[in-house]
């Protein structure tokens, strides 16, 4: 008899055992997917099925195409200024950067005399300088390159020179009519000189620059 309420007891002592015994959590696709190796990519994972049978796929996020516009923008480019000339589709972009072209000042010689025979153009010119001009269209150079003592003066006219004196400061240097109009001798300072070039058609300076 008392083997028999023994057997109840052991079993209830089973259960009890059993039901106290702490449950594994269960794993989840989501879970698992989580760890797995992707593509590198900006994206999310798309998850579907039932652990262990998962479904993992990483789904990158669809990137617009650039224009060609923003995407020449920023290409690098000879250093001037300038401005892009863009052609073709993305990713077969043309970007051309276009350098603006800076046409230097033409100084005409507009000034006539009263009988019209020379224009000219007066240069004030420090020792170094160097100026263009224009006449009928053929572009010359007038370099001021040497003020002594006693005012003896340089003048370069298209890569040709002359002295000019006090008393001989009229002359035709490379087909310019070239007139020392004034100097001024700086002793350890820069000096300078007036300097009158233009169209040289008459002989004399009495003829030519207005001069009496």
């Amino acid at each position: 008899m008392k083997e028999l309420f023994l057997i109840p007891v052991i079993g209830l002592v089973v259960l009890l055992s059993g039901c106290t015994q702490e449950q594994e959590p269960i794993m989840t696709c989501g879970d698992y997917c989580v760890d797995q190796e992707h593509v590198e990519c900006i994206g999310e994972w798309e998850i579907s099925g039932t652990y262990p049978d998962c479904n993992c796929s990483w789904v990158c996020d669809t990137v617009p195409e650039p224009t060609c516009q923003e995407y020449c923008v920023d290409q690098p480019h000879i250093m001037c200024v300038g401005e892009w000339n863009i052609s073709g589709d993305y990713p077969n972009c043309v970007c051309g950067w276009v350098c603006d072209v800076v046409v230097p000042e033409k100084i005409e010689l507009v000034v006539y005399t009263q009988d019209g025979l020379c224009a000219h153009h007066e240069f004030d010119m420090g020792v170094g300088d160097e100026e263009e001009f224009y006449i009928n269209d053929r572009k010359h150079t007038v370099k001021l390159t040497k003020v002594s003592s006693g005012d003896l003066t340089t003048v370069f006219i298209d890569n040709f020179f002359k002295q000019f004196t006090p008393l001989y400061k009229f002359d035709t240097l490379s087909s310019v009519g070239v007139y020392v109009k004034e100097v001024n001798y700086v002793q350890g300072g820069t000096s300078s000189a007036t300097i009158w070039v233009g169209e040289h058609k008459v002989n004399s300076p009495d003829d030519c620059f207005g001069m009496e």
